[in-house]
């Protein structure tokens, strides 16, 4: 049910609840003004909102066109400044400061392995082990088993476990490392652990000084591990603004207002299709590095995607950006997957196609 109070509409970009006026169709609580002037379809933008209004947890739903916000919405009681655990989405801000490294010199590059970073006090590695890439680690294809997604998923048992990084590498090898595509948040966390290693600074303090400080964000959190290593696939907390900063940053090829945080050929290599990945996630057809793409119309896209709706969607040849978020925090995870697919479908079918 729709109502006034489960609405934030922001007046500073010149959008207001509207209980009542006319549409140029129906009549809605919703307005965009700032849709026509940016090509977008202002009747089925609303038929879009009104129809993420319906998830059950959702949060914010933002639209970009041309650097211009077009539409910023806050739901249930929802706040333009709580930050918000986002969950997997933060592997596309981990993997982005592995580009920031590289480009600095911390990291020659994607094909250094665990082995120069991990050294005996950390893990006493083996030869097989010691060559897993950065690069395979990036692409979810290290060789280390893991099961991530679905009810047998591990990914509790290992927060809870007593070390997490021996919790991953204590895995025997399952298939030959840059084969086989396998989501992994092991995979993600080593590869801040490398970040740790590689900089001297732990993930935060370096995310702070080469990312979230030039990109001008004042909210932000992140968790660490029982060993002190921040995790590298989930418990950053950002605001949706930060998320579509660090979106139109991308777009922008790695430059926020005027300085190069990360390389153009970073944006390029980390958005490119490296790997097949399987078929347990809709609405994608290739992966990054730690990016999921997909295609829609012809309109090719990258996203950032996290656990019962968390995603930052960027489609370069719309020069487009959208963020959403809902809330998973106890709220049972056959409910968490639906708000996730209706979040992602209402994006992909119903806001790209709008745009001219």
């Amino acid at each position: 049910m729709k109502t006034q109070n489960s609405l934030r509409i922001l007046a500073a970009v010149l959008i207001f609840v509207c209980i009542g006026c006319d549409n140029d169709n129906e009549t809605s609580i919703y307005s965009f003004p700032l849709a026509k002037q940016n090509n977008i379809n202002e009747s089925e933008l609303i038929k879009a909102y009104e129809k993420i209004d319906d998830i059950s947890q959702i949060q914010s739903l933002l639209v970009s066109r041309n650097g211009v916000l077009v539409s910023e919405v806050y739901f249930h009681d929802y706040t333009q400044n709580e930050l918000h655990d986002v969950m997997s989405v933060t592997k596309s801000f981990n993997s982005t400061l592995i580009g920031i490294a590289i480009d600095k010199g911390f990291i020659q590059s994607v094909d250094q392995t665990l082995g120069d970073f991990i050294t005996t006090d950390i893990y006493p590695l083996d030869a097989q082990k010691s060559a897993i890439s950065i690069r395979n680690l990036l692409r979810m294809s290290s060789g280390i088993p893991w099961k991530e997604i679905g009810a047998e998923s591990e990914y509790v048992t290992w927060v809870n476990s007593p070390n997490q990084v021996n919790y991953i590498l204590d895995k025997g090898m399952t298939y030959t490392p840059g084969t086989l595509f396998n989501y992994s948040d092991g995979n993600a966390h080593l590869v801040s652990v490398i970040l740790t290693k590689a900089t001297g600074m732990n993930s935060f303090e370096f995310a702070r000084e080469y990312l979230f400080g030039p990109l001008e964000m004042e909210y932000y959190a992140w968790y660490t591990d029982k060993q002190g290593f921040y995790y590298g696939g989930t418990t950053m907390d950002l605001t949706p603004k930060g998320m579509l900063r660090f979106g139109q940053m991308f777009l922008d090829n790695g430059v926020y207002k005027g300085t190069q945080i990360v390389s153009g050929g970073w944006v390029e290599q980390a958005t490119t299709n490296h790997i097949q990945p399987d078929n347990s996630i809709s609405y994608q057809n290739g992966y990054g590095f730690f990016w999921w793409l997909g295609v829609k119309n012809e309109h090719k896209f990258y996203y950032a995607n996290g656990y019962g709706g968390q995603f930052i969607v960027v489609i370069p040849d719309l020069e487009t950006v959208i963020v959403a978020t809902n809330n998973w925090m106890n709220v049972p995870r056959n409910e968490c997957g639906t708000n996730w697919y209706k979040t992602i479908s209402t994006i992909v079918d119903e806001i790209i196609p709008a745009i001219n």
